[in-house]
Parts: structure tokens; sequence; C-alpha cells
């Protein structure tokens, strides 16, 4: 891959895909936007980001709040982007992917619709304010 320079956005701040087409214009060599889930999420509810101003620091607890892959993929199909594109996906944010398996299944419904629009994937294995934890942090799971 070739970037016009090293700076991009990490996945996290353009959940849903929707600052593709500013990001170049503002000098990003590239983005990843996500992390995506298989299915919508609203996130976890109640206040999801607020500052620590004694220790100089944020908290984050979104809880994957995402549109859903098949959401995200109509808003990228058949579109061109400046600067190469990276897709982070994570496994659904619910009881129903709580199990080793049907997390599974989940990651490979996002990274089966996403690929095709993606220069690259990043796998999300690490939120810990999601359902069930984080069951992929157990190396052999992740064979």
């Amino acid at each position: 891959m070739t970037f016009k320079n090293p700076v991009g956005l990490a996945a996290g701040f353009d959940k849903d895909a929707n600052l593709v087409d500013i990001l170049p214009a503002v000098g990003f060599g590239f983005e990843e936007v996500g992390s995506i889930t298989a299915k919508p999420c609203k996130g976890n509810p109640g206040k999801r980001l607020w500052r620590l101003p004694k220790y100089k620091s944020l908290v984050v607890y979104y809880g994957l709040k995402s549109l859903g892959c098949q959401a995200i993929a109509k808003k990228l199909e058949g579109r061109k982007f400046e600067f190469p594109l990276g897709i982070s996906i994570a496994k659904t944010n619910c009881q129903e992917t709580a199990e080793v398996e049907a997390g599974i299944n989940d990651y490979a419904e996002s990274f089966q619709t996403l690929e095709q629009f993606s220069d690259y994937m990043t796998i999300n294995i690490s939120c810990p304010n999601v359902f069930g934890g984080q069951p992929f942090h157990k190396p052999e799971l992740l064979d």
C-alpha cells in the first residue's frame, strides 16, 4: 500500500463512515472507519464519554455503537476514495454474540460484507465494555 502521508485517523472517531470525503482535504493520509458490527447496535445506554480533569483523560464507554455492516456497505458501495480506507470490525454488542462460535460468525459476516470496500481490515477484539467481555483475548480462541 502507498500512503500520501503516514498520518491517518484511527477507528473510533468516524464510526459510520461519514467523513471519508472530508479527511483527505484536511491532510489525512488514510482513514480507518468503525468499528463496525454485523448487526446494528445502539451502544451502551446513558453517558458514554466524559472527562476526568484531575487525570487529564477521557472515559470512553460507547459500547460499539454501529449502524451495522449492511448499512455501511450501502454507504460505501460504488465509491472511490482519495486515500486508503481501512475498516475495523467488532463483535455486535449483544447477548446473542456472547458465545464464542456466535461471536466468530458475527465477525465473519462483517468481514465478508465489508472487505470489498476496504484497502485493509482490522479486527477489534479489545472493547472492554461490551456484553460478554473480551473472549478473544485468549490466544487459542483466535485460531
